[in-house]
């Protein structure tokens, strides 16, 4: 609004310099005129510079409370980021502490399980090397059994082959003796001796008999018939 008027009073006083048949009296009206507004635009002047420089010293403390508060700001925000990476920091620590000691842990229950392992493979070892001589010595006592048993198998009919034999001899000599007997009865008149004949009997290995068990009152004798050394 200064502005313009101090442009509207130049234009008013530029326009008397254009005229040229002018009094001295219209001169001197027309200066006097002039000087007035040039006071009241440096009193507007004055007034603006005032409120202008009150404005600008209030934007100025307004500016330095803002800047302070940004800086205040900015310092409680820098102290809760450094708290936090603390934080980080010491929270990375214990994580890295339990992860070293989860994998000590772990070393030390790999070891002792390769270390058991090692011991079972000792152990299954040994069980199949024992197993291995318990079968090759039950497949030699299965030979030296079968082999026992045929020669017993063999033994016992030799055995039966000889009381055969031994109760063929024994039939012929109770019936020579019989005979004899009875011959002896119908000839009472003495007669010449005549030798017995010698019957030789093959010596054989003769088994063991067992002792019969004593027969009971009532049951027929078995030394009627030699045949019973072959039940």
């Amino acid at each position: 609004m200064a502005r313009k008027n101090i442009k509207d009073n130049s234009n008013d006083a530029v326009q008397p310099s254009h005229t040229i048949d002018v009094s001295a009296s219209t001169v001197v009206e027309k200066d006097t005129n002039i000087v007035e507004p040039e006071i009241e635009v440096t009193e507007e002047l004055q007034e603006h510079a005032d409120v202008q420089a009150q404005s600008n010293g209030f934007n100025q403390a307004a500016l330095e409370a803002t800047i302070a508060e940004l800086r205040a700001a900015l310092e409680k925000a820098n102290q809760r980021e450094e708290a936090t990476v603390a934080e980080l920091r010491s929270a990375l620590e214990k994580a890295h502490q339990r992860e070293e000691s989860t994998v000590a842990e772990l070393r030390a229950g790999l070891e002792k399980a390769h270390k058991r392992e090692y011991e079972l493979q000792e152990n299954v070892y040994q069980l199949k090397s024992e197993l291995y001589e318990q079968k090759s010595l039950v497949q030699k006592l299965d030979q030296e059994i079968v082999q026992a048993n045929l020669k017993i198998k063999n033994e016992l009919e030799q055995a039966k082959k000889t009381a055969l034999e031994l109760a063929e001899a024994n039939g012929k000599l109770i019936e020579e003796i019989q005979g004899l007997k009875k011959d002896k009865q119908e000839k009472p008149t003495p007669q010449a001796i005549v030798p017995k004949k010698q019957i030789t009997v093959p010596k054989k290995s003769i088994p063991i008999i067992e002792k019969l068990p004593p027969e009971k009152p009532g049951e027929p004798a078995k030394t009627s018939s030699p045949m019973w050394l072959l039940d």
